[in-house]
Parts: structure tokens; sequence; C-alpha cells
């Protein structure tokens, strides 16, 4: 059962991943629109959509983190990769608010501060799913060596 949890813990994080990688390529061009033009109808629209989207994820991400906790209680792991998902997971949440209220802050107004902010976040953001998925094929393989 436990060892189950963890391959569809793997296999939802891997997901979510990938969800979030044309997301990210999105803000990107954002920042870029921003940088250059300035916020007009359509590119709030756009940001809107985006927003949106940052939802969702964040939705899963609170889903799978309740998955990651009901795992970890029923199985014991002491190595410091697995201790490391559910604060990573707390993290992507936090940074995922972060980012949705700076971008709708730069759908008013922006300023250089603000798109820098958002540019960190969504590389921070691109980071830690790939962290998370690393974290999670290693505890696969812990397990099946095991």
């Amino acid at each position: 059962m436990a060892d189950n949890k963890l391959r569809l813990l793997r296999k939802f994080a891997a997901a979510l991943g990938a969800a979030y990688a044309p997301i990210a390529r999105e803000i990107d061009a954002v920042v870029e629109a921003l940088n250059v033009t300035g916020p007009d109808d359509q590119l709030k629209r756009y940001i809107e959509r985006i927003v949106a989207s940052l939802k969702v994820v964040e939705k899963k991400i609170s889903f799978e983190k309740k998955l990651a906790a009901s795992a970890k209680k029923e199985i014991t792991l002491n190595d410091a990769s697995a201790q490391e998902i559910l604060p990573l997971l707390a993290k992507q949440i936090k940074y995922i608010l972060a980012l949705e209220h700076d971008l709708e802050g730069a759908e008013r107004s922006p300023s250089r501060d603000l798109i820098f902010a958002i540019n960190r976040l969504n590389s921070e953001l691109e980071r830690l799913f790939g962290k998370e998925q690393a974290l999670l094929r290693e505890q696969v393989l812990l397990r099946k060596a095991a």
C-alpha cells in the first residue's frame, strides 16, 4: 500500500512539473512584455488566465501534500530526502500564492521590482518542481533496493 502511494506521489509530481512548464513559459513571456510595453488589456487578460492556471496548480499541490503526509505516516522514511518532501510542497504553495499576488499587482501597476520578483519566483518554482521529482525518484529507488 505504501509503495503504491509513493509511486502515485511520484507520478503526480511528474505530472505537476509537466503542467507547470507551459505556465512558466507564459510567465516568461509576460515578464518580457511588461519590460517592453507595460500592461495593456490583452496582457491583462493573459495574466488573468495565468493566475487561474496557477490556482489550479495550487489546489493540486495541496492534494499532493495530503497524499505525501499520508504516505509518510505509512512508511518509515528516515533519510534526509524523505524529510524534505512535505516542506518542499509547502514552499511550492507559498511561492505560487506569492506569484499570483505579484502577477495581479503587475496587471495593475508593474514596477521593475515586481517584474523581477515574478521572474525570480517563476525560476524558483521551476527549480522546486525539479527537486521534488528528483527526491521522489530517489525514494522509489531506495524502496526498491530495500
